[in-house]
């Protein structure tokens, strides 16, 4: 699959566009829809011909060591609150490296996702302006 064509089936489908317009209207630094629910949906694209799957989570990461690791939990009930027909769950990189034993900090969103241990979930998206 090209960028193009990647880029193209994210963008025709409702669902991953609201998704990433809400991530990117959230006052977090560094953040991105990542891992599962991008490796599902171009799966169901290419496997089955259908896009966003509802059942997938939401995997919103971000990076910013100001912020408490408890904000976590406030973002993603804020989010289920606000958006419920979505699964959402939202963790800071900038603590995701104290899960795995001998871990360095990541430096970034990009750097920890880097790090992914499966490598089709090593993907990241967000919404930028032209």
């Amino acid at each position: 699959m090209t960028d193009n064509r990647f880029k193209e089936l994210i963008a025709a489908d409702k669902d991953m566009m609201t998704i990433l317009t809400i991530i990117a209207s959230l006052p977090l630094r560094d953040a991105w829809l990542a891992a599962g629910a991008i490796r599902n949906f171009i799966w169901n694209q290419l496997a089955y011909g259908i896009g966003f799957d509802a059942d997938t989570d939401i995997d919103v990461v971000f990076f910013d060591p100001s912020l408490p690791y408890e904000a976590n939990q406030v973002v993603e009930d804020f989010l289920n609150k606000k958006f419920p027909n979505y699964r959402w769950e939202v963790r800071n990189q900038a603590y995701m490296h104290s899960h795995c034993p001998n871990t360095e900090p990541y430096l970034s969103t990009c750097d920890a996702i880097s790090k992914y241990p499966e490598r089709c979930t090593a993907i990241a998206l967000r919404r930028i302006d032209d």
